[in-house]
């Protein structure tokens, strides 16, 4: 009786390296294939817990299939003109959104444009507000994910104050950050009901 109940976890080990090694993707009956997230975005503030809150914007994000990833939305009370739009590393909105830390970029790349090769997975380049505060936001992107290593749910979805200028502002702030300035607003990206 001791050694069948000795060698009962390496039954079980063995049999998760089988699983795991089959090769098919399992994701049990509460974690559902994610094709779908959003954000709710929010000017930045010292503290989330702050009963200020002021909303700017629902941003959705659709797995299109392929490798492509659809990014749309509407953001409100934004000064007019071009704005940097990131996803940055962190679900967090404290410390006027710097609690989110740097741009998502875990191939340790530079700074970029959307069409460029070598750029951060974080990297959404601009949004254009209009004299209204307006910003509609459209793109299509193929280095996201929802699983893996490119994977954004959790991460911050942040816009800037200023113009990025795409990794090619002549510095190095612009080969980290487009030299976008401050972080105007932020929200986290979470997994969305599918049949929403």
């Amino acid at each position: 009786m001791l050694n069948s109940l000795q060698s009962f976890p390496i039954f079980i080990f063995i049999l998760f390296c089988i699983i795991q090694n089959a090769g098919g993707e399992y994701y049990g009956e509460y974690s559902p294939k994610v094709t779908k997230a959003r954000a709710y975005l929010f000017k930045s503030v010292q503290s989330p817990e702050s009963t200020a809150l002021q909303p700017l914007g629902v941003v959705d994000f659709c797995d299109l299939g392929k490798g492509l990833m659809a990014i749309n939305g509407t953001l409100t009370g934004l000064p007019p003109g071009l704005h940097g739009f990131h996803v940055h590393q962190f679900g967090d909105l404290s410390q006027l959104c710097t609690g989110a830390g740097l741009h998502f970029n875990p191939h340790n790349r530079r700074h970029g444009a959307p069409q460029d090769s070598e750029r951060h997975v974080g990297d959404l380049g601009n949004i254009q507000a209009d004299e209204n505060g307006i910003a509609i936001i459209r793109i299509r992107d193929r280095y996201m994910t929802f699983k893996g290593v490119n994977s954004i749910i959790g991460r911050g979805l942040l816009v800037h104050e200023k113009v990025d200028d795409l990794g090619r502002g002549g510095n190095d702030e612009s080969l980290k950050t487009g030299n976008a300035g401050p972080r105007f607003g932020c929200g986290v990206i979470g997994i969305r009901a599918e049949n929403l």
